[in-house]
């Protein structure tokens, strides 16, 4: 997706959702662990002792390994309780390991920043303008094109925290859209990109003819990658966001990186495989293949595949056969999951019919006109002939995913 980045923990957005709050509360229990049920005290031992005046037998170096044993152990479940805080905790404020709050680096921007009232946000100023009209305020959201010469920025929701990698996570929770007024041409001219950009807008609110505006702004356009489809919550952060809050502050949904979507895709794709046929004494089989996939985008985050090509198995050799495969695909941070029916035809004499599912998840999603990006992915096959043979299969795929003509709003 257009995060432009890997998520380094693997998420449903509805988990994440639930779990933005309380990162700084970790539990903990001094000297002890609890997984699954069972306490392990944490042992911090170098070597195995022996007990004095003792002569070697089988029961103390037996003793000594199940405790080194425990030790370890509990050190694997320490590990992965800690993870699991890591993963739940930091993720709840929207943030990895390596998140930051943000902070201004520029001198102009840091001025505005620490005056601005970042809490009044655009309903709030529509509902009384004049009683905010001398209130600088801060909005954040994306570059949404420019109309009769004045940029417009549709408003998204910032919880105020820089990833690791430099991007942000938007909600993509806003509150409608405003214009900015006297910015001068290389300025606007970022709005006319097909491209969504990340706007930080500094000024003072005003409403207009166009509907609601900023004056006197100071613009940041651009400097860093975002996304909308990691976490969804409402101002300030909020995670218990519900469709009440939305329709009391009049906050609308969407996902700014749709608009780089079209309905039709490709994929070329190229890839090397190994596989077994049966659970018997015989080698494991290698092979090669190559599939053009045809995709239909249905939404955001959802496509339908039909992918097929000539694949060589179990030899990189000419090909045996010639596999389909239909595939429902889900698109989380840039990867793409898929999954569905498989058909193998055979080719060559020696090769037989085989049915099965494929698993592919890959990386890679084209955006924009004509879009092209890099795809990379691992899949597995499970497939059965008629005569009862079973064959199991793993690859790696590499190729291009493009799109076909040119998005629409």
């Amino acid at each position: 997706m257009s995060a432009n980045r890997l998520a380094l923990l693997t998420l449903t957005p509805d988990h994440a959702m639930r779990t933005r709050e309380n990162r700084s509360k970790v539990p903990s229990a001094p000297g002890r662990a609890s997984a699954g049920g069972r306490q392990c005290k944490l042992w911090f031992v170098s070597a195995c002792p022996q007990p004095a005046m003792r002569p070697l037998t089988q029961s103390a170096p037996m003793r000594c390994a199940r405790r080194v044993t425990r030790v370890s152990w509990c050190r694997r479940r320490v590990l992965m309780t800690l993870l699991a805080v890591v993963a739940l905790e930091g993720t709840a404020q929207a943030q990895s390991m390596w998140s930051r709050k943000f902070a201004p680096q520029a001198a102009a921007e840091r001025a505005r920043f620490d005056k601005a009232e970042s809490e009044l946000l655009p309903n709030a100023v529509r509902q009384s303008p004049s009683s905010h009209a001398a209130s600088m305020v801060f909005w954040t959201g994306v570059t949404d094109g420019v109309e009769g010469g004045t940029a417009m920025v549709e408003h998204h929701y910032f919880d105020g925290v820089v990833e690791g990698g430099g991007g942000v996570w938007l909600s993509p929770w806003g509150e409608g859209r405003f214009c900015l007024l006297g910015l001068p041409e290389k300025n606007s001219a970022r709005f006319r990109d097909e491209t969504p950009h990340f706007v930080r807008a500094y000024g003072y609110p005003v409403m207009t003819e166009r509907g609601l505006c900023l004056r006197d702004v100071l613009l940041v356009v651009g400097d860093m990658r975002w996304t909308t489809t990691v976490l969804e919550y409402g101002p300030g952060g909020k995670s218990d966001f519900s469709a009440a809050d939305a329709a009391a502050l009049g906050a609308t949904h969407s996902h700014p990186e749709a608009r780089l979507l079209t309905p039709v895709g490709y994929r070329v794709l190229g890839g090397a495989h190994i596989g077994k046929t049966n659970f018997d004494d015989s080698a494991l089989g290698v092979g090669w293949s190559a599939a053009l996939e045809l995709s239909l985008r249905t939404s955001l985050r959802t496509e339908f595949a039909l992918m097929a090509g000539p694949n060589a198995y179990p030899e990189f050799a000419a090909p045996t056969s010639v596999q389909t495969a239909l595939l429902f695909r889900y698109f989380f941070v840039g990867i793409g999951i898929g999954f569905g029916p498989l058909v193998s035809l055979p080719v060559d004499d020696d090769e037989q019919l085989f049915v099965g599912a494929r698993y592919l998840p890959m990386l890679g999603d084209a955006l924009g006109s004509w879009g092209l990006a890099p795809a990379l992915g691992g899949g597995m096959d499970v497939s059965a002939s008629p005569e009862g043979d079973v064959r199991f299969m793993l690859q790696l795929v590499l190729g291009v995913d493009g799109n076909v003509g040119s998005p629409s709003r």
